[in-house]
């Protein structure tokens, strides 16, 4: 089955973590760190797989595509033109 889902985090100025799927809000919470900061221990962003582990296990089964990183925080509206 071939199926494929945009996906996309961001932080907001007010220090919440909001994930959307396919352009509609799916759950936002207090973020651990302060909108513009990263953890100091933070040195690689990982994609696909988690940060902690190098067992085949913890790494995601499919294709990524089309991968974007922005330095500003997207409205809902902006995200929805991107799918």
């Amino acid at each position: 089955m071939e199926e494929w889902h945009h996906i996309t985090s961001i932080m907001t100025p007010g220090g919440q973590a909001v994930l959307y799927l396919d352009g509609g809000l799916k759950s936002a919470s207090p973020a651990d760190q302060q909108p513009g900061t990263m953890p100091s221990q933070w040195n690689e962003l990982h994609i696909g797989r988690s940060s902690t582990s190098i067992n085949a296990a913890d790494f995601f089964e499919g294709l990524i595509d089309e991968i974007m990183i922005f330095y500003d925080v997207k409205s809902p509206e902006q995200i929805r033109s991107l799918l």
